[in-house]
């Protein structure tokens, strides 16, 4: 009989092997998701923003697109209105609102300004975006120039709008 005193090195460097190869894979199907929760969101956005224009041109009132960022959830969400005038409390106490994003993802944009360093801002739980057109003309209103979304795995959605035409493009 053979006395079996542990394992050989063959066997160690099989089991490491396949270790890392089930990590990596869990490691890519992760970065895999999150990549589809940043298209999806933007994708929302976008969709919003062209609803907006739309509305407001064919209605008699303006629609405003409100993107915000809940204090109590910490979750994305876009609301809709007619009010130009609803503070971050208001809208943080909306239940109808439709939840865009989670935790996961961060949104910044970019406003339209003369200065050579245009920032980004972190849309966080003390600001909010406002997007509205002007009725006549189908011209952003708002003074945005982008929208980002991104992960921490670095998958980035980008919607820019051009504030003369109403003219908006999904990269």
């Amino acid at each position: 009989m053979k006395d079996n005193n542990g394992i050989t090195l063959v066997e160690l460097i099989i089991v490491i092997a396949l270790i890392c190869i089930i990590g990596t894979g869990a490691y890519l199907t992760m970065n895999s998701l999150q990549g589809v929760n940043v298209s999806k969101t933007s994708s929302l956005i976008y969709n919003e923003i062209i609803n907006t224009r739309i509305e407001t041109m064919s209605k008699v009132d303006k629609t405003y697109l409100y993107i915000y960022k809940n204090t109590s959830d910490r979750n994305y969400y876009l609301y809709s209105s007619s009010s130009n005038s609803l503070n971050k409390l208001q809208l943080d106490a909306l239940t109808k609102s439709t939840k865009i994003g989670n935790r996961g993802i961060v949104i910044s944009y970019k406003k339209n300004t003369d200065l050579p360093s245009d920032l980004e801002t972190i849309l966080d739980n003390t600001n909010y975006i406002l997007i509205y057109f002007n009725r006549s003309t189908g011209a952003f209103e708002s003074d945005y120039s982008t929208i980002t979304v991104r992960n921490t795995a670095y998958n980035e959605k980008t919607i820019r709008m051009i504030k003369e035409t109403g003219k908006i493009y999904y990269d």
